[in-house]
């Protein structure tokens, strides 16, 4: 149970004995009212049998002194006896109602002592429960009149605090006294802002130094009664000990916090890690497109699995760029319309490529799904999920849908591999977790494919549903707005490609010795002047020293010493209005934020060569146009 559901269940117990102490205080006036009620009805049922039995005595010597007259008069005998039979009938149908009223008010008289017993009986029980109550939820009430100004505690609360009703008189002060005296300032104020504002709740947590258990914790309930004028008269509440879901809170702040620093550490472990590995890979793939410009057809085969191996190296950086890059929180969607065909068809060569390796089908719609979304976004989410796809399936394909659902369009990608158990369902869309082995050769990469895949859907105001059954494949779903367009937006125009980049002069501010000399020899190749730096400080020398400016710079975004690839431009842009290009190895959420803001146009390493080819021709049209 967490804290939260701890302070919930504490407050429903805390609310329940105030509502049972009250219901309590209700029913004994209710009783007391009643017992009053049936004295009274006592006490009139005793006066009437009293009358009574007083008009049976008179009765009876009215009789007794007539019978003893007519005894004495002279007169028939027989008169005499009728007389005295009337007399004495009269006399039996007293007696008899007499009886009667008597067995009526016994009766009445046992019904209200089993009425009384029963209704004390109730009170008591009541009265348990409600001690019982307070004693396992360590609740302590209290009574303030505010009218006469007298407080009233019960013994569970001398017992919360650690006070002796012998030597303690119940007083507001005394209450604000026995609170710690850095909370005391803040409980006085809650009470009198209670008061003032004439709210019906009154609530405050503080502390206390009970003088066996040390430092407690207390939260402090309670109800006002206002006049008829809603001046406050009365405050009734209880006390309960929650230092148990204080320190609860406390642990799970303090793990949280202890999570959040090993978060960073991992965040600031892998930047590290990807940093470095970015370099030695970006010089790699530099050197190997030399060798392929330059090596004999013998050496193809070799090339093409060493090339083999650092694609397989590159989109495992790739993964974690990706990640960064939506922890940094640089990733805004840039909605448009668009055929969802479009990306379908861009990735289809390279992706039946990789199915017709493995014996596998690969199949896409031939539907016309619009959407209204990020293009580039989408079609990650659908890299990310194809390349499992094929990654984990061994037998059978791969298939891509797309249905209308409502004013959403739903696209799936279906496989015939081996399924995910159902424990591990909640667990796949986790960084770094990969499901059992595929038993393929290929690298499997770091497990961040799910992971990114469901961040960049829910940044697109979506989310990845999945359909498995082991043994039998998967469905991984997203439904995106249909575009209400009867076309969609054409994409953006793209400069053009550049061609010969031959007598370009560019300037190359690298500190990575095996980076600078692989850029330096690659750009010799493609027959530009090269002005290389390996520091800032090398490069205002270097400026001084240029008869014509650069057409282009590139420098790499950390320098060392914390000096920035943006200074590089900036000295250059004093003097120059020269297109540049910002290549970094940090992914780093925090250094991803710095480079974005700089608003010159960012690459990662490693960059395959002829992708930097291209950029650099399109700079240089786009400059010359």
């Amino acid at each position: 149970m967490d804290a939260n559901q701890e302070m919930r269940r504490l407050q429903a117990e805390c609310d329940q004995a105030l509502a049972a102490a009250e219901d309590a205080r209700d029913e004994a006036s209710r009783y007391a009212q009643e017992n009053a009620l049936l004295a009274a009805e006592l006490a009139a049922r005793t006066a009437e049998l009293e009358r009574l039995r007083a008009e049976s005595e008179r009765r009876e010597a009215e009789a007794r002194a007539a019978l003893k007259a007519a005894v004495a008069q002279a007169g028939s005998v027989l008169a005499e006896q009728e007389s005295a039979g009337i007399l004495q009938e009269e006399l039996r149908v007293t007696m008899e109602e007499l009886q009667a009223a008597n067995e009526e008010l016994l009766n009445a008289t046992e019904s209200l002592e089993r009425r009384v017993l029963e209704r004390t009986a109730e009170l008591r029980r009541s009265e348990e429960r409600l001690r019982l109550a307070q004693h396992y939820a360590d609740a302590g009430i209290w009574d303030w009149d505010i009218v006469a100004d007298r407080v009233t505690w019960t013994e569970p609360y001398f017992a919360l605090y650690g006070l002796s009703p012998a030597t303690t008189t119940p007083s507001r002060d005394a209450w604000l006294q026995s609170i710690h005296p850095e909370d005391r300032p803040a409980a006085a104020a809650a009470l009198k802002r209670c008061i003032d504002e004439r709210t019906p709740d009154f609530v405050v947590e503080y502390r206390i130094l009970h003088p066996e258990r040390g430092i407690r914790w207390l939260l402090g309930r309670g109800r006002m009664e206002f006049d008829a004028k809603r001046r406050p008269v009365r405050l009734v509440g209880l006390n309960l000990d929650v230092t148990d879901r204080r320190r609860a809170e406390e642990e799970a702040r303090a793990a949280r916090e202890e999570a959040e620093r090993a978060n960073a550490a991992k965040s600031r472990l892998l930047a590290a890690a990807s940093h470095d590995l970015r370099q030695p890979v970006m010089a790699a793939g530099l050197f190997m497109g030399l060798l392929r410009r330059r090596s004999d057809p013998a050496a193809t085969e070799v090339l093409d699995l060493l090339q083999t191996s650092l694609d397989s190296l590159d989109r495992m950086l790739s993964s974690l760029l990706d990640m960064a890059k939506l922890e940094a929180g640089i990733v805004s969607p840039r909605l448009r319309a668009f055929p969802l065909s479009d990306i379908l068809q861009r990735l289809m060569p390279e992706f039946e490529g990789m199915a017709q390796q493995n014996g596998l089908w690969f199949r896409i719609p031939d539907k016309p799904c619009v959407l209204h979304s990020d293009p580039l976004l989408v079609e990650q989410i659908l890299r990310n999920l194809l390349s499992n796809a094929i990654k984990y399936t061994q037998e059978g394909g791969v298939t891509v849908d797309c249905a209308t659902e409502g004013d959403r369009i739903r696209i799936d990608v279906i496989d015939t591999g081996p399924g995910i158990p159902d424990e591990e369902l909640e667990r796949i869309f986790g960084e770094f977790y990969q499901t059992g082995t595929s038993g393929q050769d290929h690298a499997r990469g770091f497990g961040l494919g799910l992971a990114t895949v469901d961040r960049v859907a829910r940044l697109l105001g979506t989310q990845v549903r999945v359909s498995s059954a082991p043994g039998r494949g998967s469905v991984f779903s997203i439904a995106l707005p249909a575009s209400d367009s009867a076309e969609a937006d054409a994409p953006a125009a793209q400069a053009s490609a550049g061609g010969n980049l031959a007598g370009a002069r560019v300037l190359l501010v690298e500190d990575d010795p095996a980076v600078l000399a692989a850029m330096r020899l690659m750009l010799h190749e493609w027959g530009m002047q090269v002005h290389a730096a390996s520091s800032l400080a090398e490069v205002r020398p270097l400026l001084d020293a240029l008869d014509v400016p650069p057409d282009i710079v590139i420098a790499d975004y950390s320098l060392g010493r914390g000096k920035r690839g943006t200074e590089a431009v900036a000295m250059v842009r004093e003097r120059w209005p020269v297109p540049a290009v910002i290549v970094t190895g940090d992914t780093s959420a925090r250094r991803l934020a710095e480079a974005k803001r700089s608003g010159l146009l960012l690459v990662h390493k490693p960059m395959k060569p002829e992708a930097l080819h291209e950029l650099l021709g399109s700079l240089l049209a786009s400059r010359a146009a």
